[in-house]
């Protein structure tokens, strides 16, 4: 994964890793009033530590892009379906900016992605262990992904089928609708072959266009990206803890962000 680079690049999209316990809790003081609230709410340890590092990677990611105080970025949701501020897919409500971010983690891998005039959608899953998956696939498989997933061998399903789930999560993330639309709406391509969404069933709010990629988190786990209206070309996987350490920079310095009241 390179560290190096400028900030964020219009042809590109940038998507930054890192390990959930490598975030210190001390970096929570730039979230906001909403994001501490979640946390607080979050009662196994491990849910509070992937959410708080999701959301400072995503706060550190936006302001590297934008040349911002990650504390001072006004965030918030809003679902493509209903248009709701509720909830939904996380934005960035800056008047006039034109980055957008996706957040997801797993199994204490944390992935961030940002772009620039796209919406995006990110996805990471751990490999599960092997077994029987056969309960799953009415609900994330597409009649003609079922076909072929039940054609491979036992042992190749599960991996084939979070495969497909990975990609068609980041596509309902990129597009605002999330699960309120079922995953068996969208067909995609096989898990051996490059991702491309193939048929989407769920209405005339398909994407008009849509560019996956399948993404390298590390091993024991799988990632795609997905973003909707992008003219870019290059797609950059980066370590967050280059982030941490300017944060850390800042804090040395005397620079820190306020406490969290």
């Amino acid at each position: 994964m390179s560290t190096a680079g400028p900030a964020l690049p219009s042809n590109e999209c940038h998507v930054w890793w890192i390990d959930a316990s490598a975030v210190p809790v001390h970096l929570g003081a730039c979230l906001d009033a909403r994001e501490r609230q979640r946390h607080r709410r979050l009662r196994r340890q491990a849910d509070r530590q992937s959410y708080l590092a999701a959301h400072v990677l995503a706060r550190l990611a936006l302001a590297h892009a934008l040349g911002h105080d990650p504390a001072e970025l006004a965030l918030g949701v809003r679902c493509g379906e209903c248009e709701s501020t509720d909830h939904g897919k996380p934005i960035l409500l800056h008047p006039g900016a034109d980055v957008e971010f996706s957040l997801s983690h797993s199994r204490g891998l944390v992935g961030v992605a940002v772009a620039r005039g796209a919406s995006v959608g990110v996805d990471v899953e751990a490999a599960g262990p092997d077994g029987d998956v056969s309960a799953l696939v009415a609900e994330v498989l597409s009649p003609v992904e079922t076909t072929e997933v039940l054609a491979l061998p036992d042992a190749d399903r599960p991996a084939a089928l979070i495969r497909y789930w990975c990609r068609k999560e980041a596509v309902l993330k990129a597009t605002g609708f999330g699960l309120s639309l079922p995953p068996s709406g969208l067909t995609m391509t096989g898990p051996g072959e490059p991702p491309r969404l193939v048929d989407w069933a769920g209405g005339p709010h398909g994407p008009a266009s849509v560019a996956l990629h399948d993404l390298e988190p590390g091993p024991g786990y799988v990632a795609c990206v997905a973003l909707v209206g992008w003219d870019g070309d290059r797609l950059v996987e980066r370590d967050g803890g280059m982030l941490l350490r300017i944060a850390g920079t800042r804090r040395s310095a005397g620079r820190a962000w306020p406490a969290p009241r």
